[in-house]
């Protein structure tokens, strides 16, 4: 019997020293299980960024696009979005890995950006989940209708006026690009993705990195290893701007390659030409033509271009694109500086 309470006795005070042991460390906020190491992050815990320069001035001077900083803010997977500033944006770059930027066309009302943005990061990194990329939203003030506004001194609708209008905003906007593209690390390679305007945009930008000028500004980025590509996509641009002694003529100086996404049926192209007299139809509806190419002589080889016209028919806003897992894969090898297979 002694030796029976003798064992209950001792069995009862290791339990208590035991649970003792756990206590006291829990208590004092210390981990009891050994440390474990989080795993990496899943994609959809990413996040993309905002930049904006809808608040800068839209003249074409050089004072105009001089002094304006971006407004930033930044989006997750789910569509949330919160203030942000450059500097924070800075030190999230990561050097070496490659960087999208998204442009957008016009009639892209402020409200509307985070959506698009958000839909744009998912349907990229839906396509490559497993691979590293930054991506950026470039957002620029591309409201309209103006020929409904007073102050334009126009009683009715005009589209061919709004197009022009906007078409001149996208250029300057160019600048602004082609300024952030040489503020980013240049050991990360970059392709910049532009929609409708946000074309016109891309090739403001990648003729002035090439040496060109625009609205009296020069931009001087020296001898440097930077790689840049650029996508296209219902391009609203003139198809002959980009050959030599045309408007972008520097264009291809300024680009690794380019890769051109044309719709035959595309509506709102089609009302392109109407902006001017004898213009000529986008480069998102016709392509590079035969003429264009001989015309660009050597720099023809840094071109591709897929017809997208049996996917799109006669679309033309953006959503119509990102709802295609097909055209994400198809863009990796242009995303990613990745072999062509």
């Amino acid at each position: 019997m002694v030796s029976r309470r003798l064992f209950i006795a001792i069995s009862s005070l290791i339990l208590l020293l035991y649970f003792s042991a756990i206590a006291i460390p829990v208590a004092l906020g210390q981990d009891v299980a050994p440390h474990r190491v989080s795993p990496r992050p899943s994609f959809c815990d990413e996040h993309h960024w905002i930049l904006s320069v809808r608040h800068c001035p839209k003249d074409c001077t050089p004072c105009s696009v001089a002094n304006c900083r971006f407004g930033v803010s930044v989006g997750d997977w789910f569509g949330n979005e919160w203030a942000s500033d450059e500097d924070t944006f800075r030190s999230w770059v990561r050097p070496g890995v490659p960087i999208v930027i998204y442009v957008h066309g016009s009639f892209v009302p402020d409200d509307t950006v985070l959506t698009d943005a958000t839909q744009t990061f998912r349907w990229l990194r839906q396509a490559a989940p497993q691979r590293d990329v930054q991506m950026i939203s470039f957002t620029w003030k591309s409201d309209g209708i103006f020929t409904l506004d007073p102050a334009v001194a126009v009683s009715s609708l005009v589209p061919g006026i709004d197009v022009a209008i906007l078409g001149q905003r996208a250029e300057v906007n160019g600048i602004r690009l082609a300024k952030l593209i040489l503020s980013l690390p240049e050991q990360s390679p970059v392709c910049v993705i532009g929609h409708s305007h946000g074309g016109r945009i891309l090739a403001s930008a990648l003729d002035l990195l090439g040496g060109g000028s625009r609205c009296g500004v020069q931009l001087c980025p020296g001898p440097s290893g930077r790689r840049v590509r650029g996508i296209f996509a219902a391009a609203a641009l003139d198809h002959d701007w980009m050959n030599p002694g045309e408007r972008y003529d520097r264009a291809m100086c300024g680009a690794e390659c380019i890769l051109n996404m044309k719709s035959r049926r595309d509506w709102a192209l089609a009302i392109y030409p109407l902006r001017k007299p004898f213009s000529p139809r986008a480069l998102g509806q016709v392509g590079f033509t035969a003429k264009d190419v001989g015309r660009l002589g050597g720099f023809a080889d840094r071109i591709a271009e897929v017809d997208v016209t049996n996917t799109i028919g006669t679309g033309h806003i953006w959503p119509r694109y990102t709802e295609r897992p097909e055209f994400a894969q198809m863009l990796l090898p242009w995303l990613y500086y990745t072999s062509f297979e």
